[in-house]
């Protein structure tokens, strides 16, 4: 995310693509930021020892101030239990003063989806059910607060969503780009040396410089 707050995301799908640009100043710059961020102590000494669900359970907990997440942890945080509930509020990711990214950029967005064999035979109706099937997860979902809703929900009665959920999705309609997880987007392969990566400049072992030189020289996506 930071990486693209400082390069902007037309820059990140750009670095899919041909990954030599991923070794430029804005990822350069990205990367000290995130150092930056080590050095004066906003990540916990635990960070790259802690599971998901630690860190989850440890914000809903009251253990930290800030959490850069998903919706899907709204039913956490606001669980009747948690003290975070009802104190928490969505917000776009800070932009820089010296970055290219905007607050309508987005890191995230859907990852899954259904496929249809094409030697079925009954085409036409497995996507006439698998449309029907998402119609009713994506408005019956958002509003059981599951999630952000990835169909029309126009017309529906929202007062049984949620604080949160309503905030994301305000948030998501000022979108004007979305980029999934890298680690979806990249082959398997660099998608493990991108993660190794990041846990080794979150450790300070390597200098920004030596984080975008190597970030170079991953595999390009096919994806963009």
């Amino acid at each position: 995310m930071i990486s693209a707050r400082q390069a902007g995301n037309a820059a990140v799908m750009e670095a899919f693509k041909d990954t030599s640009k991923f070794n430029s100043e804005p990822f350069i710059k990205a990367a000290e930021k995130m150092q930056e961020l080590v050095k004066i102590g906003a990540f916990n000494e635990s960070m790259l020892s802690m599971s998901y669900s630690e860190m989850v359970d440890g914000f809903a907990a009251g253990q930290g101030a800030m959490i850069f997440q998903a919706n899907w942890v709204h039913p956490t945080f606001e669980d009747a239990e948690a003290v975070t509930n009802g104190k928490v509020k969505a917000i776009a990711f800070p932009v820089f003063e010296d970055g290219v990214g905007t607050a309508t950029e987005f890191s995230g967005g859907g990852t899954d989806g259904y496929y249809i064999n094409a030697s079925t035979e009954h085409p036409k109706e497995v996507a006439e059910y698998l449309a029907y099937l998402s119609e009713k997860i994506g408005r019956e979902g958002y509003l059981d607060n599951a999630g952000l809703a990835c169909w029309d929900i126009s017309g529906l009665d929202t007062s049984s969503v949620s604080t949160l959920a309503k905030e994301s999705a305000q948030l998501m309609e000022t979108g004007t780009s979305y980029i999934t997880w890298w680690d979806n987007i990249l082959p398997a392969d660099s998608s493990e040396n991108y993660k190794n990566l990041v846990a080794e400049l979150l450790a300070l072992k390597i200098t920004p410089e030596q984080f975008a030189e190597r970030m170079g020289k991953l595999n390009p996506s096919e994806l963009y």
